[in-house]
């Protein structure tokens, strides 16, 4: 396979086989697989791994954010980004990210089995900013005591079992 990759910033374009992209890369080769799949459809979500939560209380967000964050911290996938270097993935593991669950409260929406229902539509459909951040992570409130948390990984960084690890923390 050949992988044409356009260097932006020197108006250049490289040209690639698997056999460089596995000699330079630090992803093993089925990171690279999915990399790759990732480039040749970079508008899909094929790649994303998402989880919604119903949990039949209301979540004390303070908590959970003191509780995410140290998951984060003892998790190198969820600190795990993928950085782009002349073309070659590199995956890095960054010692602390500092993230900020996002708190949505859909409890006054006149429907809001189906502002939840959208807003998740919506959210499965994003790409990730891999050079920043492999995961997204939110609490949605839709009323009578019940919080959806909505988790949504790249496959790229994580997969069944480190996602195992990860819950069983």
């Amino acid at each position: 396979m050949v992988l044409t990759v356009n260097n932006i910033d020197r108006q250049a374009q490289v040209v690639l086989t698997t056999e460089q992209l596995v000699e330079h890369s630090n992803l093993s080769k089925s990171q690279l697989m999915i990399w790759m799949g990732q480039q040749l459809e970079t508008e899909s979500p094929l790649y994303n791994m998402v989880l919604c939560f119903y949990l039949q209380e209301i979540i004390d967000t303070e908590c959970f954010q003191q509780a995410f964050s140290t998951l984060i911290s003892s998790s190198d996938a969820l600190r795990t980004i993928i950085e782009t270097v002349n073309g070659i993935p590199q995956q890095r593991v960054l010692d602390q990210l500092d993230y900020q669950i996002e708190i949505v409260d859909l409890s006054n929406e006149s429907v809001p089995e189906q502002a939840l229902a959208d807003w998740i539509a919506i959210h499965n459909k994003q790409q990730f900013n891999l050079s920043q951040c492999s995961f997204e992570s939110t609490l949605l409130y839709t009323g009578n005591g019940q919080t959806v948390w909505y988790f949504n990984q790249h496959h790229l960084t994580t997969d069944a079992w480190s996602i195992s690890l990860i819950y069983k923390n």
